[in-house]
């Protein structure tokens, strides 16, 4: 477990796209040798491979994982309420 101030850098291609997010940020900075990220879809569906680098004592290191996110439930419309009560297509 590495115990120096490193910094964690995170990235996906639904992040480049900005079709997710992450909470702080996308750049984390550790001195415990644990990064944490919240990752949000925000648009993104199907697998995302989420890449963390970092740069410890001069040596490049890199983790890789995926996220599979479903896809968003379909809504619906309900009708509610109306002012008139009557409701017509125009011109008809």
């Amino acid at each position: 477990l590495y115990t120096q101030q490193a910094t964690v850098n995170f990235n996906s291609p639904c992040i480049a796209a900005s079709t997710a997010t992450l909470q702080p940020g996308a750049s984390v900075q550790t001195s415990t040798g644990i990064a944490t990220v919240t990752y949000q879809a925000r648009g993104c569906s199907g697998p995302d491979i989420i890449t963390a680098t970092a740069s410890v004592s001069g040596q490049s290191l890199s983790a890789t994982g995926t996220v599979t996110v479903a896809p968003a439930a379909v809504g619906s419309i309900a009708f509610l309420s109306a002012t008139p009560t009557n409701i017509a297509l125009q011109g008809t």
